[in-house]
């Protein structure tokens, strides 16, 4: 197994047991830390604002109706929302993300060579 591969295996165990402590998104700001360190991120009440260095932003959100109890895995039933806009998490909106789909979302938002220049 690569580095990388050991890294987002680590990355999805790390997920799946902050999943099951129901706490809000804001409690990932050490997970973004740890796993994408070209990013920032910032509790802004129960959400987690994720900045990269092109300064764009993307809000984090625990999806109240899938946060508690269910099969918790990497896959699966969504467990988080996101989007660039806090407001259209506020009415339901962002997109849908299971645990490997926001590892996936952060690692192309890290990206330096993703995005505009």
């Amino acid at each position: 197994m690569t580095s990388v591969q050991e890294r987002v295996r680590a990355a999805g165990a790390d997920l799946v047991a902050f999943i099951k402590s129901d706490a809000p998104a804001a409690g990932l700001e050490e997970f973004v830390s740890k796993y994408f360190p070209l990013l920032r991120a910032h509790p802004v009440g129960d959400d987690l604002l994720v900045e990269n260095n092109r300064q764009q932003r993307t809000y984090v959100r625990r999806d109240a109706q899938q946060a508690h109890g269910g099969w918790v895995g990497l896959t699966g039933s969504h467990k988080f929302r996101t989007s660039e806009m806090q407001q259209l998490l506020d009415v339901g909106g962002g997109a849908k993300r299971d645990p490997k789909g926001l590892i996936d979302e952060l690692a192309v938002f890290s990206n330096p060579n993703n995005g505009p220049r």
